[in-house]
Parts: structure tokens; C-alpha cells; sequence
């Protein structure tokens, strides 16, 4: 029950009605008032709160830049000396003096080794024999025409008679000494002759001379790229990634495809050969098939290939870049998912022939999350 001043009595205790109501309703507009501010000030914050906490793909961007860009066919081959010839006695014989040795430079024509065969010595002990008979000959001549038993006229044969003898025993001396020849020049290679050795043409023992002047690499070039090749064309060949490539060209190229290899035979001619280039080495050669001296190109990690056709993501030059807000320093943009058309590859670099031009940015990672308008964070 409740008294005339407005307390409430409740078994002995009492209450004042009037305070409480106050109270209760000192609090329910406490909280109202401190859910509108919280309202108003999270409203007015979120705008560039949002920005500013919002993340981004982040993404690597290029250029679309002119360079030249060449197709090329890379083969391999080894090696080989322009010219060389192995040099072997054609009958048994022993060698009598060397005259060269492994290294040596060698001119065309030049004796090599000297050596006696079996056959050139019984010839030359014959003609030995032959010789001092017409010596004796000679002499009994002569002592036929001090008693004056022969005419002057015979007299004058006998000594022309001898003297031609005489010239024929210095010219099989010569002869008797078998010589080796070089029909090239260039260096020996190989030398296995030894003085006082027995050797034949089926012996082991060789002499190689080879000609190092210029240098020649056998190449088997795919049937569907010989419609590009000519003659004296050029091109590189290389040892050691890390050196420069030399130059060379093509020499030669087969009228018909190889029956075994399916391809055709070319032989590629270095005809200044650097110092470090050596027969039986083995090079990389490259072949330019094709070329775009003026190509805009982009990396090939730039392409997103959807079928037949070929996309690329462009920076959106048409709207403001750089930091969404103040407080904000990231450079966020859009991208436009770009249709283009790719022409020639040179490693990681292709042609563009339409899509983009000069100085377009395209990005070049990151791609693979992206659909045309996103926004994204460039990360340079």
C-alpha cells in the first residue's frame, strides 16, 4: 500500500514511487543518446575508414614497349675442322727420319716424315749393282780409246753414256727416300710415327693434318622452316651461355630431306673462329627464321589465353591514380580485361599486333585473380 507522500510500504519497508520512475528514465534516454552518437560518428568516419582498410589485389605492372623481336630455330651440332686428311705410307716401309711433330703449322705440300720401303731398297741395291757394272763398262772404254781402238765419236757416246748414268743414280738416291706429303695446309693434330718404326697403310700409325682457319658445324634443320634459309645467311653459334655468340653463316643446304632423320642436312662456315672455338666442341646455333624490327611487345607472362583467344589486363589510363586518400598512400587503379592479338615470340617477349599501344601498362603478375574492372594496389 502507499502513504499520502507516495512511498510504497511493503511489510515494514517503504519505497519513494516518484524517485524511481526519474531514474528509470534518466537511463533510457542515456542510451539513446549514446547510440545516436555512435551512429553519427561511425557514419562520418566510414568513408575513408572503409578506403582505407579495404585491401586490394596487388599487382606488377609493365609497359608495352617497340623492340625487335625475332623468330628463331635453335639446333646443335659439333664442331669440325674446314679441311682434314690422314696420312699413311701405302706400302711397308721404315721410317727413316720425322720431320714434324703434334702442333706444328704446315704448309700445302710440305714433307712430313721420309721412310724406305723393302721394294725401294732392292731397287737401290739393284741399280747399285748396275751402276758399277757400266762403270767397269766405262773404264774398259776408255782404255780401248788410249790405244786408239775406238773413234772419238764413240769415245764422246761412252761419256754421255756415263754421265746420264751418274744423274740416274742421284735421282733414285732421292726417289729411294720415300716422303709423306701434306696435300692441305693447316696443324697436326695427330702424329704416331716413330724413327726406325715399321709401318703400312693398316697400321694405326697416322698423321692427321687438319685446316683450323675456318670451322664447320653439320646442322639437320625441320623440314617445315628450309623455305627460310639461304645461303649465306647469318647466324650465331655459342659454346658457354655466359660468352658472346660468334658469328657465322649458312653455307650449304641439301636439295633433298635425309631419309633416316626426316630433316635436311645444312653445314654452317665460321670463317673467323675465335681462339676459344675448337673442333669437337659442341655449340648452340641460332637461326633467325623471321623478324619484326618494330614489334610493341609485352611479356609473355602477361597473356591470359582463353581458348583461341589471347587477353590482357590494362591499367584504366582514363581514371585518377595514386592514393585513395590521405592517409593512404597505396596506388590503387582499375584494370580493363583487353582482347589482343600476338604475332612473333623471342624467349619471354611477344609481338602485339593490335590490342595495345605504345606505353600501355599491363599487369604482368597477379593476373589470374582479376575480372575486368577490378581495382587493384600496384606494387612496384
Amino acid at each position: 500500500m502507499t502513504n499520502r507522500l507516495g512511498f510504497v510500504i511493503i511489510r515494514g519497508h517503504s519505497f519513494n514511487l516518484r524517485s524511481k520512475r526519474s531514474i528509470l528514465a534518466g537511463g533510457a534516454g542515456l542510451l539513446i543518446f549514446g547510440f545516436l552518437a555512435f551512429k553519427f560518428f561511425s557514419g562520418g568516419l566510414s568513408a575513408a575508414d572503409e578506403t582505407l582498410n579495404q585491401k586490394f589485389p596487388a599487382v606488377s605492372v609493365e609497359e608495352c614497349q617497340t623492340r625487335e623481336i625475332k623468330r628463331v630455330f635453335r639446333g646443335f651440332g659439333t664442331v669440325q675442322a674446314w679441311k682434314e686428311v690422314i696420312l699413311k705410307p701405302n706400302s711397308l716401309s721404315i721410317v727413316r727420319e720425322v720431320l714434324a711433330k703434334v702442333g706444328d703449322r704446315v704448309t700445302e705440300n710440305q714433307i712430313l716424315l721420309k721412310s724406305n720401303s723393302e721394294v725401294q731398297e732392292i731397287r737401290a741395291e739393284l741399280e747399285k749393282v748396275e751402276f758399277e757394272l757400266k762403270n767397269l763398262d766405262f773404264g774398259v772404254t776408255m782404255a780401248l780409246a788410249k790405244k786408239k781402238f775406238l773413234s772419238s765419236k764413240e769415245v764422246q757416246q761412252k761419256s754421255l753414256e756415263h754421265k746420264s748414268n751418274l744423274l740416274r743414280s742421284k735421282l733414285m738416291k732421292i726417289e729411294n727416300a720415300g716422303v709423306l706429303r701434306t696435300p692441305i695446309a693447316g696443324v697436326i693434330s695427330e702424329f704416331d710415327f716413330k724413327e726406325g718404326e715399321y709401318v703400312d697403310n693398316n697400321s694405326t700409325s697416322s698423321i692427321r693434318v687438319v685446316d683450323v682457319s675456318h670451322l664447320k658445324i653439320p646442322l639437320y634443320v625441320p623440314q617445315n622452316i628450309v623455305g627460310y634459309l639461304d645461303r649465306d645467311m647469318d647466324v650465331s653459334i655459342q659454346r658457354d651461355p655466359k660468352q658472346e655468340p660468334a658469328l657465322a653463316k649458312i653455307s650449304s643446304i641439301a636439295p633433298s630431306v635425309d631419309s633416316k632423320t626426316g630433316s635436311v642436312y645444312s653445314e654452317i662456315a665460321v670463317m673467323n673462329p675465335p681462339k676459344d672455338l675448337l673442333p669437337g666442341m659442341y655449340v648452340e646455333i641460332e637461326v633467325p627464321i623471321q623478324s619484326a624490327p618494330e614489334a610493341k611487345s609485352v611479356s609473355a607472362a602477361s597473356l591470359i589465353r582463353e581458348g583461341d583467344k589471347v587477353f590482357v589486363y590494362k591499367i584504366d589510363q582514363t581514371l585518377d591514380r595514386g592514393p585513395a586518400s590521405e592517409d593512404d598512400s597505396r596506388e590503387i587503379v582499375k584494370v580493363i580485361k583487353v582482347e589482343v592479338k600476338t604475332g612473333l615470340q623471342q624467349g619471354d617477349f611477344v609481338q602485339i599486333q593490335e590490342g595495345l599501344e605504345e606505353f600501355d601498362q599491363v599487369v604482368v603478375r597477379g593476373a589470374s585473380a582479376l575480372s575486368d574492372g577490378t581495382a587493384v594496389e600496384i606494387i612496384r
